[in-house]
């Protein structure tokens, strides 16, 4: 679903910033029983919301779309909304990891929001796709994906970041992080026991460098940096 362009026309002259938060919310992101990773991460995304409308420059560019996955896809406020209309969406872990269709599916929701405004001539970059999960694909009856399905998925990532779009893959829990390295090489994280500052300190990062990069190396030069200091606070 694509919203009227004249939703995002009316924040001024600003080129838009279109970001896609791809949510794991399968039954793992219900555990610990003590802490869930689906409250942690309704905290990490209210923190997000509130810092990116704190930032005038980005309250006045950011579009935010959500897409959540378990045993089936969801996209909860129906595509786009300019940051500060946007609310976290209601969140239960449930189901298996449906994955490699949700990163296809917000693929094709950023190009598809950004064609509709370049159209309608509202600037608008190439979309930031974040994903967030805690496990490994299935299908939607819980079948692990094989490595082809994830080769694939793979291949047409940079395919998008080829023509503009910019992939960002953090790992919690027990995620299977040789899959998030596949899928983004020069961009992926780990958070083992979900620090709520660490996810949003990688998502602003993303949206920075969607704001200030022309290109892949120097858009990604932002979250190699980042890499590097939680490297070496994990001691590696």
């Amino acid at each position: 679903m694509t919203a009227d362009p004249s939703t995002f026309a009316r924040h001024g002259y600003h080129e838009r910033i279109p970001l896609i938060l791809v949510l794991d919310t399968s039954a793992s992101m219900g555990r610990p029983a003590n802490a869930p990773r689906i409250v942690q991460l309704k905290d990490a995304l209210s923190r997000l919301l509130a810092g990116l409308r704190a930032d005038p420059a980005h309250a006045a560019r950011v579009d935010v779309a959500f897409v959540l996955f378990a045993s089936s896809i969801e996209e909860p406020g129906g595509g786009f909304h300019p940051v500060g209309d946007v609310v976290v969406p209601p969140l239960t872990a449930g189901g298996h990891s449906v994955m490699l269709p949700a990163i296809w599916r917000a693929l094709r929701l950023g190009e598809d929001h950004r064609s509709a405004l370049v159209s309608a001539n509202v600037l608008c970059r190439h979309p930031v796709v974040c994903l967030i999960t805690d496990g490994a694909p299935t299908d939607g009856n819980g079948e692990l994906q094989t490595d082809r399905d994830c080769a694939l998925v793979a291949k047409e990532l940079r395919v998008a970041e080829a023509n503009g779009s910019r992939f960002v893959a953090v790992g919690v829990g027990g995620a299977d992080l040789d899959l998030l390295a596949t899928l983004a090489p020069k961009s992926h994280f780990a958070v083992g026991d979900f620090d709520i500052g660490r996810v949003v300190d990688i998502i602003t990062a993303s949206v920075e460098m969607r704001a200030t990069g022309g290109n892949p190396d120097a858009d990604y030069g932002l979250l190699e940096k980042l890499k590097k200091i939680q490297d070496l606070e994990n001691g590696m």
